[in-house]
């Protein structure tokens, strides 16, 4: 299991969400579904402005944990992509789904994958998905999205340290792990 390199020790502070601003975005949201995706992101965050620190994401196996709370395999019959924001120690700031598809596919935008981590701010990221078939295999779709993902990331400085795919129980597939991903390094 590769390690994820350590980052700038200077931190970047989630700002507590008061119920005031939980009001607010709740107004601003247009439908239900970018409301679930903003409660989503503030979910974490109030964990993250509470008692209880944020554990430390230092391998896949941490990331793969983390996600699986946001994203519940056993109780999904399609596809969700997430977004886990982390801050400069590779502390969880936020979690956002911005795609959702079908059986077996999500068509994924890549400006919106990356507008939670811009908008937090984070300074890296690690992508989920889940297969509803229970097997964590990439396809060579997941690779190519990947990828392009990875581009993406190095344009817009928000470090991509990994990709995971949920399967079953508790399987899962990472791309670091994989030698699939560039960039990072044990």
């Amino acid at each position: 299991m590769t390690t994820y390199a350590e980052l700038d020790e200077s931190a970047v502070e989630a700002s507590e969400v008061t119920p005031a601003r939980r009001v607010q975005a709740r107004a601003m949201c247009a439908s239900t579904r970018a409301e679930y995706r903003w409660l989503l992101v503030d979910v974490c965050a109030r964990r993250r402005a509470g008692a209880r620190p944020m554990e430390k994401i230092s391998t896949s196996r941490d990331a793969a944990r983390v996600c699986r709370e946001f994203v519940n395999q056993s109780a999904l019959v399609q596809e969700l992509f997430g977004v886990l924001c982390l801050d400069t120690k590779n502390r969880p700031v936020g979690f956002a789904i911005p795609h959702a598809g079908g059986l077996d596919a999500s068509i994924v935008d890549v400006k919106t994958v990356f507008k939670p981590a811009l908008l937090i701010p984070a300074a890296s990221v690690v992508l989920c998905h889940n297969h509803p078939s229970g097997d964590p295999r990439p396809s060579a779709d997941d690779v190519a999205l990947t990828r392009r993902l990875l581009v993406a990331s190095e344009y817009l400085g928000v470090r991509l340290l990994d990709h995971v795919i949920l399967g079953e129980d508790d399987q899962y597939f990472s791309f670091i792990d994989a030698g699939l991903l560039g960039g990072v390094t044990a």
